[in-house]
């Protein structure tokens, strides 16, 4: 732990600071922080506002999941106060239209798979040239350079418009700004880049066209449905977790009378090769 005001201590993130002094090109386009959570929480989430606002300096759309830590309070008002507009996916359907899933994920992990693979052999042919027996460790360096690895290949995928043709598969782009209202996103512009896939199903699409009024003007969202759907979800799934457990116990009751196969497998004793002191 490091407060503010006190100097960093010797052994925070030791690993990390010598990986970077050491290998300095390996943090030139992946930022590490140091958080001691092992997910995506709140403080994460006001790191990444920051980050977002260093690097498009204006108002933006934000594509995020429904978790937890981009929708607390604090990081929200941030949000609010840099114009940082969040486009929340509903639950369940990060699969079918989230960007990230629908190609960039993929393709990051292949271009780790690759290097693993080189990683071990590396590994081994140094474990077999020092007489040892290999082990496949991975500390600082070996991470940072999978976290390269996955950031060039979906950096090179970007700049070859898998950003926006994977947006037109999520079916986002349905419509583009007109003279003077919104008109289908469709014509030369968006050659070779369809709308949806085999991901969303027709009646989806068609609904796509939906929320406009006769003068072009888009409905009011209501986003208070996902939130109200997030709740339904969560008291719907403490309530299959009740039932579990009912069914566990009733399952442990059953095995407990006389005449259940349980109780006869522990006749004289003995059960599996077990006794039964």
């Amino acid at each position: 732990m490091r407060h503010k005001g006190e100097p960093v201590p010797a052994n925070l993130m030791a690993s990390w600071r010598a990986c970077r002094k050491e290998h300095p090109h390996l943090f030139e386009k992946v930022m590490v922080w140091g958080q001691r959570n092992a997910y995506q929480d709140e403080v994460v989430s006001c790191f990444h506002s920051d980050l977002l606002r260093e690097e498009f300096q204006r108002p933006l759309v934000h594509f995020v999941d429904m978790f937890t830590g981009e929708l607390a309070e604090q990081v929200e008002r941030l949000n609010f106060l840099r114009g940082q507009i969040k486009n929340i996916i509903g639950p369940k359907q990060t699969g079918l239209i989230q960007v990230t899933d629908l190609f960039f994920s993929k393709n990051g992990k292949e271009a780790l798979y690759r290097l693993k693979e080189k990683q071990r052999r590396l590994m081994t042919q140094k474990a077999m040239e020092e007489g040892e027996a290999a082990k496949l460790e991975a500390g600082a360096y070996e991470v940072m350079e999978a976290m390269n690895a996955m950031h060039s290949s979906t950096e090179l995928a970007a700049a070859k418009g898998k950003v926006e043709a994977s947006w037109r598969k999520s079916a986002y782009p349905a419509y583009e700004p007109g003279k003077d209202k919104l008109r289908k996103a469709e014509g030369e512009r968006w050659t070779g880049l369809p709308l949806g896939g085999s991901n969303l199903s027709q009646s989806y699409l068609d609904m796509r066209f939906t929320g406009l009024d006769e003068q072009g003007i888009p409905e009011r969202p209501d986003w208070g449905k996902l939130h109200r759907l997030r709740q339904d979800r969560k008291a719907d799934a403490m309530l299959k977790k009740q039932e579990r457990r009912k069914s566990q116990k009733a399952a442990l009751m059953d095995s407990l009378k006389p005449d259940s196969a349980f109780a006869k497998k522990c006749e004289g004793g003995k059960m599996s090769g077990f006794w039964i002191n």
